[in-house]
């Protein structure tokens, strides 16, 4: 079995804090039709460039951690943290997954823009399939779900246009950073 460095239970920890800070403090929460608010958020680039910098598995536990603790601290988002946690784990571990393949290690731009592509798309659509059995399970029709869910369509869509933009922007500027700083 592998050991886990101390370095890298740090990253998961400093990467979790930055997503949860950023999930509660930069976001605009814009209400739905299909019950409670849906949020437009800059978490979204930080799980992604937490995949792409350190890979699949530490970068989705920073992601599922620091985006489901948000939950945790929510009276409102408190019982779906279970399923936050594995939206944004999966979010980030398919992006890094693919960022870190053929031994790139998340320095590859071509591998960066299909990975944070990738991992946008899991995510919204593990979101939106998740409302829209939410509201199916309730007994809506699935043309009603589908009306239901069309804000949260929308702003799930920029979400994942800004996330992948911002973090193929900042991944190779950071990577480089960070490897000359030693942490990479």
């Amino acid at each position: 079995m592998k050991k886990i460095s101390v370095k890298k239970i740090a990253f998961v920890g400093v990467m979790a804090a930055m997503i949860y800070v950023s999930t509660l403090y930069i976001k605009v929460e814009i209400p739905s039709p299909a019950g409670g608010t849906v949020m437009l958020k800059a978490a979204n680039a930080l799980c992604l460039l937490a995949g792409i910098l350190f890979g699949g598995v530490y970068g989705g536990l920073a992601a599922g951690i620091g985006s489901s603790i948000s939950d945790l601290m929510s009276a409102t988002h408190v019982a779906s943290a279970p399923y936050t946690f594995c939206q944004f784990f999966l979010m980030a571990a398919v992006c890094g997954w693919i960022a870190h393949a053929r031994g790139k290690e998340g320095g590859d731009a071509r591998l960066n823009t299909a990975a944070v592509i990738a991992g946008s798309l899991s995510n919204f659509f593990f979101y939106i399939g998740r409302k829209v059995i939410t509201l199916l399970l309730a007994g809506s029709t699935f043309g009603a779900a589908l009306a239901a869910v069309s804000t949260n369509v929308i702003v799930s869509f920029v979400n994942a246009v800004v996330g992948a933009v911002l973090a193929g922007l900042l991944a190779l500027p950071l990577r480089k950073a960070l490897i000359k700083a030693h942490i990479l």
